[in-house]
């Protein structure tokens, strides 16, 4: 997949600005690359910025050339002319620069290879593994630039703000994947990462990998087990979300609604109807005055245990404000409910 001719045309821009040139044209550059290009050139600016005089010598304009007879200046001659170019004119990162805009990353590795543990050689080496697509490298590589990695989380963020998830979700694995945890809110990062890999990826497996680093991170903070608890449900794990809960303490379980319901789960999942029915209610008290609250599934789960358990009286009146207030789908299972309560 790649970016569409705006975007590009925009990565130019911001690139050329610091080259001070004008004229040289669009080449495609895998989505991928581009996208770590884009948000890292910021940091590469402020590392060594570019002179004018080293791209353009004697303030003479080498890049393209009046032509003597008619012809058409093709895409490729300015390409040869800039390639002919390069090795006399340019300094090694500059020289590596517009080698990685030409799509040669090889070249571009190679010009590199003399200046490999300068920052800022280091960033341009960085964008050449990620146009190779040896995304894999680039956390090795960046992991001696500081402020690498916090800038990566911030391009992720915006990208997860825009609603871009699959791009956030990589941006912000390379970003975790760099040696300075100080300047990250693993918090947060771990959240995000968790959530995109269950919403976005559907991938259980890796969500709970990294719920387990958010929760290890933050000592067992309740909204990493709430959603860790969550994860578990979800697969009917009922007996480890019920390890992750005595992670946290009782004063503070009791305070989440989450950690109620969950209970409610757990106990229903054992056959132990009663208590099950007690931690729902429980529940339904805590989550009253909640805004964006857990009540319709509250309502419904204690509804069916009610049933259950042969109170019809009690389960309708749980049931009837889940069918009148619940999200659609479980409008139509407590409905579903309510009829099958219906006399024959």
């Amino acid at each position: 997949m790649r970016h569409g001719h705006a975007a590009i045309r925009y990565l130019m821009l911001a690139i050329l600005a610091s080259l001070c040139v004008a004229l040289l044209p669009r080449f495609w550059l895998g989505w991928r690359s581009n996208l770590v290009l884009l948000h890292m050139m910021p940091l590469l600016q402020t590392v060594q910025p570019l002179s004018a005089t080293e791209f353009l010598p004697n303030s003479q304009s080498w890049l393209i050339r009046q032509p003597t007879s008619p012809e058409v200046i093709t895409e490729q001659k300015i390409r040869s002319a800039v390639e002919a170019q390069l090795p006399a004119v340019l300094s090694l990162h500059t020289r590596a620069t517009v080698y990685l805009l030409l799509g040669k990353p090889q070249a571009a590795k190679d010009a590199l290879a003399e200046t490999k543990d300068d920052p800022r050689s280091r960033l341009l080496l960085a964008f050449t593994y990620a146009q190779q697509g040896q995304f894999a490298r680039v956390p090795d590589v960046l992991h001696r630039v500081p402020g690498a990695a916090s800038m990566l989380v911030s391009a992720g963020m915006v990208e997860q703000v825009r609603g871009n998830y699959v791009e956030a979700t990589q941006l912000l694995e390379i970003a975790e994947g760099i040696d300075h945890p100080e300047e990250l809110d693993l918090s947060s990062l771990y959240r995000v990462l968790s959530f995109n890999s269950y919403y976005a990826f559907n991938d259980w497996d890796k969500a709970v990998g990294w719920s387990q680093r958010w929760v290890t991170v933050t000592n067992s903070d309740v909204n990493a087990v709430e959603w860790m608890s969550h994860l578990y449900l979800q697969r009917r794990q009922t007996e480890a979300a019920f390890e992750v809960w005595r992670r946290v303490d009782p004063v503070q379980a009791s305070q989440s609604v989450s950690y109620w319901k969950d209970m409610g789960l757990i106990y229903q999942s054992r056959g132990n109807w009663d208590q099950a029915i007690a931690m729902y209610g429980a529940a339904w008290e805590r989550d009253r005055d909640k805004p964006n609250g857990l009540r319709d599934y509250i309502g419904l789960y204690l509804g069916a245990a009610l049933i259950h358990q042969g109170r019809v009286d009690e389960a309708q009146t749980y049931l009837e404000y889940v069918a009148q207030y619940g999200r659609e789908d479980l409008r139509q299972a407590a409905n579903k409910l309510l009829t099958s309560m219906i006399p024959k």
